[in-house]
């Protein structure tokens, strides 16, 4: 089979390698440490608890919403997880190349700008840099300053998501849409925005918050608004126990 150099490294890469990294969001594993890295037994772990959670569906009649919109959370990572580990490992094998992860345990983000950025569906979220951030933000260039052309960008990348997983909603639930999934992602673009624009600030350096605590201030943020914004419109569908292991492929983006 022929190979075709790759310019960004030193490595070849044979036709079936070079078409899959061009047209889909998968690349070759550059790092083979990861930030986050856990024995591969535990995702053995991840399994079992996604198999609980599936279990406790049986008894939605009896659970207050309160929990059920706890678990969805809980059930859309794994699910996601789970699923894309399971393509992955078989890409891996097909193309003989180690991919990039999918996550990198997003339940370890210590910020929002964190779990957003190099946390959660790490191949979407370099899509939406090289397709929404970057343009916006060269656009804006030319008549913002560099700050608020960062400001702007980050915005545009949240409200594209939001609108774009709308449309998602729409095709999962068949209703009409409620919009509150795009003001989740807008109000997560706009906490970053303010979370980087206060941890510039020099008196926030004088304040040291432990990783246990940033980590259960950011998850438990995103369970929160995600509960408020995010996940009613399941509730209402009834989707997630209906078809709870399908659908959470309609939520790669």
């Amino acid at each position: 089979m022929c190979s075709i150099s790759c310019p960004l490294s030193s490595s070849t890469l044979n036709l079936t390698q070079f078409l899959c990294f061009t047209c889909l969001p998968i690349h070759p594993q550059r790092n083979r440490k990861p930030q986050d890295h856990f024995p591969k037994w535990f995702f053995a772990i991840k399994v079992v608890i996604l198999g609980v959670v599936l279990h406790v569906y049986n008894y939605t009649q009896i659970l207050p919403p309160i929990i059920l919109l706890g678990l969805y959370p809980l059930h859309l990572y794994l699910s996601l997880e789970i699923l894309l580990t399971l393509l992955k490992v078989v890409l891996t094998i097909a193309l003989g190349s180690h991919l990039e992860p999918i996550f990198n345990e997003p339940y370890l983000a210590t910020s929002l700008q964190d779990f957003w950025g190099r946390r959660w569906n790490l191949p979407v979220s370099a899509i939406f840099r090289s397709s929404v951030f970057i343009p916006v933000r060269q656009v804006c260039q030319h008549f913002m300053n560099t700050e608020w052309a960062i400001i702007t960008s980050v915005l545009a990348s949240f409200l594209v998501s939001g609108m774009l997983h709308e449309l998602i909603f729409f095709y999962v639930t068949r209703e009409a849409p409620t919009w509150e999934v795009t003001w989740y992602f807008v109000l997560q673009g706009v906490c970053t925005v303010v979370e980087v624009f206060v941890k510039r600030k020099t008196f926030v350096g004088r304040w040291v918050v432990r990783p246990e605590v940033s980590r259960l201030l950011t998850v438990g943020f995103l369970v929160l608004t995600g509960a408020w914004l995010f996940f009613p419109q399941f509730k209402r569908s009834g989707v997630m126990e209906r078809d709870s292991l399908v659908n959470p492929w309609c939520s790669l983006i």
